[in-house]
């Protein structure tokens, strides 16, 4: 499995657990499915060098977010500083959060 393999069935799972009526036992079922998915990102992120991986989700949302992964000297500097540079020319409303 690839790390956007990954990615797109944390998706799914998300959209699943957020949209449909589910049992508690499926449920349970996709959330330790999607804990799984996240483990196996956070490592193979960790291998990689020099990827950046931008995660966006909006499905229609009044608020969009937003997380950027990479390595040291991926880019993930300039890459936050090109989209906050975007979202200012468009007078949007920006949080960021850098911990």
């Amino acid at each position: 499995m690839s790390y956007e393999e990954a990615i797109k069935e944390m998706e799914e799972i998300i959209e699943k657990l957020e949209n449909e009526q589910l049992p508690l036992k499926k449920a349970q079922e996709f959330f330790e499915r999607a804990s799984d998915l996240a483990k196996f990102s956070q490592e193979e992120l960790s291998k990689t060098t020099g990827k950046l991986y931008q995660i966006k989700k909006e499905h229609n949302r009044n608020n969009a977010n937003m997380i950027i992964l990479g390595t040291s000297g991926s880019g993930k500097s300039t890459a936050a500083k090109l989209l906050l540079r975007s979202h200012f020319r468009n007078n949007s409303q920006v949080i960021m959060i850098d911990p």
